[in-house]
């Protein structure tokens, strides 16, 4: 059976080594060969040796664009297969990360150990894989007022999360002015006059699932 080398990218230390633990308990054909916090580390690494799948956790700085990363990546390095791991996706980041030629995305509370070994070899395969809360992101229709767009309910999960507006355009790919706008627009939808009120008429509409709350 071919040898799969899998290389980590993750900053975070427990993040890293926790992926790390998993992925070499994935299988015999499966060999971590090294593990970065950095992407300057992981470029150097890739010009010199041959790397079947990379995992991108997101435990990466709010400045770094993923998506942009991943698109750097595989122009440079076209035959890598990318897997990005999130502990709180959004539906407009999925999206944006497979656009940009990311092969996989899984949601850490998916079983990890498994769902980390069907996505590995489907991906050296040549595949997709999304894990099945990842699909479920993408195919359910969650209940929401008419006006309130995907975007607009990504942007206010990445809202109660901390982000300001210059980190969600960075994550979510767009200027700092539309998410200026789709704040705007959401307080006028839920007639919040602060984002502190906005995010709590949120709760109270059911808008935000429990890994928001």
């Amino acid at each position: 059976m071919h040898q799969i080398n899998v290389v980590i990218m993750a900053s975070n230390d427990v993040s890293r080594s926790g992926l790390q633990a998993l992925t070499a308990a994935a299988g015999t054909s499966v060999t971590v060969t090294a593990a970065f916090a950095d992407f300057q580390g992981l470029d150097s690494y890739l010009q010199q040796n041959r790397v079947d799948v990379l995992l991108i956790d997101d435990s990466l700085p709010r400045s770094v664009d993923v998506g942009d990363a991943i698109k750097r990546l595989l122009s440079q390095h076209p035959g890598l297969a990318v897997i990005v791991l999130s502990s709180r996706p959004v539906a407009s980041v999925i999206r944006r990360v497979l656009d940009r030629g990311a092969r996989g995305f899984i949601h850490k509370d998916d079983q990890l150990a498994e769902t980390l070994v069907i996505g590995i070899e489907a991906v050296r395969r040549g595949g997709t894989y999304l894990s099945p809360r990842v699909s479920s992101l993408l195919t359910l229709e969650r209940p929401r007022p008419s006006l309130i767009d995907e975007r607009s309910l990504d942007a206010l999960r990445f809202m109660v999360d901390g982000y300001t507006a210059g980190e969600i355009a960075r994550q979510m790919g767009i200027g700092v002015k539309t998410v200026y706008r789709i704040q705007t627009g959401l307080r006028e939808t839920l007639e919040a006059r602060t984002n502190e009120q906005l995010i709590d008429a949120a709760r109270k509409k059911g808008l935000l699932d429990d890994h928001h709350e």
